[in-house]
């Protein structure tokens, strides 16, 4: 029989014995899973009366523990014989199940876009140091994400590699276990608010762009729809359980613990409510866009500019289906490596798209040609003007360049006059 012949109740199971069993095993923590649940296979076998004086105490001393903690584990299975049995069939099982790995292609990919992201927002940097002569608020914020994914990663990077190599529980001894659940709970917190902190960059950006209140308006709403959406993420994360680190040894076999969050609705709900966002915030800037007087090529290509973000929603909703088949699907897609790998790249991938406008101006003002532009048509195209989307018009004004308010212009007192001869 092969693994994929275990039903998966019967894995389920199997699990949830390897779990108790090292938990029971105080005084071997280090030891693995299966040999911890062939050491108490051997032990009922050669000890097949439960009833016999002192029993309780021979287990304790097998395992390293206390009586207290075998009487916990005694009291959660009803009696030694219900124990026995599924030690048994856990025992026979578990060579079956073979010894699944993580993938290795995370550290290859993560270093890749890495590299790749770290190139695109120096260009980021730079583009607004050269253009307009100093770095705005929102690309110091985005530089907060960077920095933020990148802690994020290499922990993943050091997990995968290390405590979570080996992917079934009985490969595993109960301190991997352990760093398994507190890694995964920072994650799960770490990555909420990293994607705050990229969809606020983008926001704040947005809001900037236009004193055209509709757009604002939208800008708002959206940011505080996406604060809510991570606090609900966070929280539910955080406090899913009561005790609230129901994996840490004293609180595993509380009786009185428990669990009420379901964590995957909870993933598949924030996740979805994630994807919805990351839409919106794409489509926010495209209204203000077609108001503008531009050609149609001015358009598309600004279209294509702003919405290139949309390519961040399709990796955010292809982790999210790899997340689903980790509860349901293969063992192929259950690899938590492929998940961290879908979410590095979703993450990487927002800045490296929030950054293309400002990449584009630099272009534009240093090698025009590459794009297939000239000096001279840069000055009669009314969209460049304004160093690529950094200080749109009030569109709630004809002559909306001479009434815009001085507090939100970004370009030195030169510039601005000289563009306000275009009146929009």
């Amino acid at each position: 029989m092969s693994s994929n012949e275990v039903s998966m109740d019967d894995k389920n199971m199997v699990i949830g014995v390897v779990l108790d069993t090292e938990w029971l095993f105080e005084g071997f923590q280090m030891t693995k899973g299966s040999e911890l649940v062939s050491r108490m296979a051997r032990f009922f076998e050669s000890n097949p009366d439960f009833n016999e004086t002192g029993y309780d105490e021979k287990i304790a001393q097998l395992a390293g523990t206390s009586v207290s903690n075998v009487n916990l584990l005694k009291m959660f299975y009803g009696d030694w014989p219900t124990y026995a049995d599924v030690v048994g069939f856990s025992n026979q099982t578990i060579p079956m199940l073979g010894h699944p790995t993580q993938s290795r292609a995370f550290l290859p990919v993560f270093i890749v876009l890495t590299v790749v992201t770290m190139i695109v927002v120096a260009l980021r940097m730079y583009s607004r140091l050269t253009i307009t002569g100093f770095v705005r608020s929102y690309d110091y914020v985005l530089l907060a994400g960077f920095f933020m994914t990148l802690g994020f990663g290499l922990q993943n990077a050091v997990i995968l590699n290390t405590h979570t190599f080996n992917r079934g529980v009985w490969d595993k001894n109960w301190i991997d276990f352990q760093v398994e659940q507190d890694s995964s709970l920072s994650a799960s917190i770490l990555y909420p608010l990293t994607v705050l902190v990229i969809k606020f960059s983008l926001l704040l950006f947005y809001y900037k762009l236009s004193v055209w209140h509709p757009l604002r308006w939208a800008t708002i709403g959206t940011a505080l729809f996406v604060i809510a959406n991570t606090i609900a993420t966070i929280f539910g994360w955080a406090f899913q359980c009561n005790p609230t680190l129901p994996w840490k040894h004293q609180n595993y076999m509380n009786p009185d613990g428990e669990c009420p969050v379901d964590t995957w609705k909870l993933e598949i709900a924030t996740g979805s409510i994630n994807i919805i966002t990351d839409v919106v915030i794409w489509l926010i800037p495209m209204p203000m866009i077609w108001k503008m007087q531009l050609s149609l090529r001015e358009r598309i290509i600004s279209v294509f500019t702003l919405g290139v973000g949309a390519l961040a929603c399709i990796a955010c909703a292809i982790r999210l289906r790899n997340i689903n088949m980790a509860w349901y699907g293969s063992p192929i897609e259950s690899s938590a490596s492929i998940i961290c790998i879908w979410t590095i790249t979703e993450l990487y991938l927002a800045q490296i798209c929030a950054s293309i406008p400002a990449i584009r101006a630099l272009v534009l003002n240093k090698a025009p040609h590459l794009l297939g532009s000239e000096p001279s048509e840069r000055k009669e195209n009314k969209f460049d003007q304004f160093e690529n989307y950094d200080q749109f018009p009030d569109f709630s004004s004809h002559s909306s360049l001479g009434k815009a308010s001085p507090d939100v212009s970004v370009v030195r007192q030169d510039q601005y006059e000289a563009r306000a001869e275009n009146k929009v």
